[in-house]
């Protein structure tokens, strides 16, 4: 059968695959680049934090909105300034081959045939990196998803078949492997660290 897939759709919580090991090196290159541009962001938060304060004056200042504003934006990138640097060192010995051959691995862009002359495009990576949504072209997914397990090791014309909501419920997503890219992804990563490496020009100039 035949199901395309809705929104929500694609992560299923009864699939827990072990976490992925290693980086892409141009992975590894997006978050040292995405840590400078944090690290600039959170001194800016903390100090918008204060002028918040400082604005809001009194001993109510804390509970003021612009003031727990400042303070959830400024506690979001402590949180990025930390996580991205721990995996870089978890990561540092494992750095992972630039994708080949014929088969899909981590850094293969897929198009997958949901038929009907229905195309989408989709980058495998090893993890979704933080505030990065709008620097790629295709929806970019990991093997921590459904999707992600089904086309890894798949050829281009290969049946895909993974289940949508429990292996119990028998209800699946049925879809073709149309095309492996090798090249593609390692193309889109260098115009988002460019990209990246622009917004941190713009944040200096602030």
């Amino acid at each position: 059968m035949t199901v395309q897939p809705r929104a929500g759709e694609i992560l299923n919580p009864e699939i827990r695959p072990p976490e992925p090991k290693g980086l892409l090196s141009y992975e590894r290159d997006l978050i040292k680049i995405l840590i400078t541009k944090f690290t600039i962001q959170k001194y800016m938060a903390a100090d918008e934090v204060a002028r918040a304060v400082e604005n809001s004056g009194g001993d109510w200042a804390l509970d003021d909105d612009s003031v727990k504003a400042a303070g959830e934006h400024a506690h979001l990138l402590e949180v990025r300034t930390s996580e991205l640097p721990a995996m870089l060192k978890l990561e540092k010995d494992s750095i992972l081959d630039i994708p080949s051959g014929d088969k899909v691995v981590r850094g293969s862009r897929v198009t997958i045939d949901w038929g009907d002359e229905d195309y989408e495009v989709y980058d495998l990576v090893t993890r979704i990196l933080p505030d990065t949504d709008d620097l790629f072209p295709h929806q970019l997914i990991t093997t921590e998803a459904p999707m992600g397990l089904a086309i890894m090791s798949a050829k281009e014309g290969d049946e895909l078949r993974w289940s949508t909501q429990g292996k119990d419920s028998g209800r699946y997503v049925v879809a073709t492997l149309a095309s492996i890219d090798q090249v593609a992804q390692q193309t889109a990563f260098d115009f988002a660290i460019a990209a990246v490496e622009a917004q941190i020009a713009e944040l200096e100039q602030q």
